[in-house]
């Protein structure tokens, strides 16, 4: 509340009761006049933080639409990677598994002969 002098020549005419009334009527009006003021900046204020969060989230919304179509495409093409990949390791494997039959083959066939001939020199000595 600011203090308010009234004029000597207004205090005359007007008296002490009305200068009084005067000066509380001032300072209703200030009072009425500071809420309003108030009221707007509110009102203002509010309608300013709902626009920029309705901004916001529409960004934000873009923005995490664009990061789930990133992830899509590197999401997709790790899973070309790694096909690719166990592909390799499968061609890889089935290479090996090979090798080791063909060597299996080999030893099995070898240990047959050496079997056969023992087995033959055993007959031999018996049939003599």
């Amino acid at each position: 509340m600011s203090i308010i002098n009234v004029p000597l020549n207004l205090r005359e005419r007007l008296g002490d009761k009305g200068v009084k009334e005067l000066v509380d009527l001032l300072n209703e009006v200030e009072e009425k006049s500071r809420d309003r003021s108030i009221e707007v900046v509110e009102s203002r204020f509010e309608k300013r933080l709902i626009e920029e969060s309705f901004s916001i989230r529409s960004e934000l919304k873009e923005e995490i639409g664009q990061v789930r179509n990133e992830l899509k495409e590197e999401i997709a093409q790790v899973r070309s990677e790694f096909k690719s990949e166990i592909t390799q390791v499968r061609s890889d494997l089935e290479n090996k598994i090979n090798e080791v039959k063909l060597s299996l083959i080999k030893w099995m066939i070898g240990f047959f002969i050496g079997q056969t001939a023992l087995l033959l020199s055993v007959l031999a000595i018996f049939l003599k």
